[in-house]
């Protein structure tokens, strides 16, 4: 357990009784989350267009050794994503460790920031998933592509995410520019 149990929801996958999966999902209308995870994935320049409970991280993503075949899998993130839909969520963030990426990817999930450092899986990539953005999923043939409801609604979130993408990539290159006078 840590401080964000409390303020997230955990969803459960099950089978039969027994739990064989589980993820949480924070919003980041929680002021401790914005300064614990916000800078990570830049969720200020983010609410500038949403409201940050409409942003969310998972977290402590786990699927019990002997379920991580694909329907165990596919499961949870279906929940995952249906959770995102009924909560009017347009971006979800998450830290991914590197040999997990191929599988984020393949959901629609996009790096969007270089890798960082984390302090629990080392190296982590930061991914984006854009609810609702069917292109996307079709493009990556994504398992959610049967699960869009609002393709219009995506549609224009990853329009408006690649801009915002883009003002970043444009700050850092000023940055680094300016940087490079300095020294």
């Amino acid at each position: 357990e840590d401080e964000f149990d409390e303020s997230g929801c955990v969803i459960l996958l099950r089978r039969g009784e027994k739990a064989v999966g589980t993820v949480r999902v924070n919003h980041f209308d929680d002021t401790r989350l914005q300064r614990t995870f916000g800078d990570d994935f830049n969720v200020p320049l983010f609410t500038r267009v949403w409201k940050s409970r409409s942003l969310v991280t998972c977290t402590r993503l786990a699927i019990a050794l002997r379920e991580r075949g694909a329907e165990a899998r596919r499961r949870l993130f279906d929940e995952i994503y249906r959770y995102g839909q009924k909560q009017h969520v347009r971006l979800c963030f998450v830290h991914c460790a590197h040999p997990l990426l191929p599988l984020f990817r393949r959901y629609g999930f996009r790096e969007f920031l270089p890798p960082l450092a984390h302090r629990v899986i080392g190296v982590a990539h930061r991914l984006a998933l854009i609810v609702e953005d069917a292109a996307q999923f079709q493009r990556v043939r994504s398992p959610f592509v049967r699960l869009v409801r609002a393709p219009e609604e995506g549609k224009c979130a990853a329009a408006q995410f690649e801009r915002m993408v883009q003002t970043m990539d444009r700050r850092e290159q000023r940055a680094d520019s300016s940087f490079r006078r300095s020294a």
